[in-house]
């Protein structure tokens, strides 16, 4: 928007339309992937068009507040701190929306029959906590969380971690990918697995009545 205003000041009128055009592109397709717009409807694209949408409607903001804001309060001090506490907002928004959309792709998941072996039950009872964990943070297949995130949620260190994540893993419960991670490992992704949502289901409904 702020590019539109400057070329527009320029009379370069092709260029303020293209950009006009891809702020608006942007605003449709996140309002018709609007997060929580229906409980039954997952699709990944939900966390990029949250995304697209508060970014567009920060700068926004950003573009109508300067003319209401004192000229000696515009300096790049000032502006270097509403964008860092902007990106800070929008971060943490992020993890909740995130949350929401793998809490609504298990719901589908949990329609679907799923095969489970014993050991994959009991895998499950045993480690049910990281799996809980997994599934608050909305880490189920398609949603990934980082590593550290777990570690933080659960209070604990990477070293303890380690086994349950290799024991987890090699029952098919979770999935890891290291894409990007390098040697850190607090940088690997986690995932449940199809089969681990249901092992953590039925171990938690079992837990729950004392089997």
């Amino acid at each position: 928007m702020g590019a539109a205003m400057f070329f527009l000041q320029w009379e370069k009128l092709l260029w303020a339309f293209i950009f006009f055009a891809v702020v608006i592109a942007l605003t449709v397709f996140s309002l018709r992937r609007a997060p929580f717009s229906r409980s039954d409807n997952w699709d990944q694209r939900d966390i990029y068009a949250h995304g697209g949408w508060s970014f567009t409607g920060f700068m926004f903001l950003v573009l109508v507040s300067r003319h209401f804001i004192p000229q000696n309060l515009t300096s790049a001090a000032i502006i270097g701190i509403i964008v860092a506490v902007a990106s800070t907002f929008l971060m943490r928004d992020g993890y909740r929306v995130q949350a929401s959309v793998g809490r609504r792709r298990a719901k589908e998941l949990l329609q679907e029959e799923v095969e489970l072996s014993q050991e994959q039950i009991d895998a499950a009872r045993m480690h049910s906590e990281v799996l809980g964990v997994l599934y608050t943070l909305g880490a189920v297949e398609g949603v990934r969380v980082r590593t550290r995130l777990v570690t933080y949620a659960m209070g604990t260190s990477l070293r303890k971690l380690r086994p349950e994540i290799q024991k987890l893993r090699e029952e098919g419960l979770i999935t890891t990918s290291a894409v990007d991670a390098g040697d850190d490992e607090e940088r690997v992704f986690l995932a449940l697995t199809p089969k681990g949502l249901h092992a953590y289901d039925q171990a938690s409904r079992m837990m729950a009545v004392g089997a």
